[in-house]
């Protein structure tokens, strides 16, 4: 890997360069960011879905869908947005 800043030749493993002591980016790092940010992304996206597909699946035949349905709905959908929010703000950092 090479540094950015000055040009010089790093190990892998370095952080920073030797020389100048400018922080290495690494794919690495990029591509976990990336991956987490997705993940966040879909969590929001599927964990309201899947929390309506359990409250539906509880009582199919039912013309409207128990109370208790809907609080399986609200808890597995907020989770759901609550770990896509971390997810998505821990790929951030």
């Amino acid at each position: 890997m090479f540094c950015s800043k000055c040009g010089n030749q790093c190990p892998e493993n370095f952080i920073v360069c030797p020389k100048c002591g400018t922080k290495l980016s690494t794919n690495a790092s990029t591509g976990n960011k990336k991956l987490l940010r997705n993940l966040g992304i879909v969590s929001i996206i599927l964990g309201p879905i899947i929390g309506f597909l359990v409250a539906v699946a509880t009582d199919p035949n039912a013309s409207t869908i128990p109370d208790e349905a809907v609080l399986y709905w609200t808890v597995i959908a907020l989770i759901g947005i609550i770990v896509g929010s971390v997810l998505i703000s821990s790929s951030k950092k």
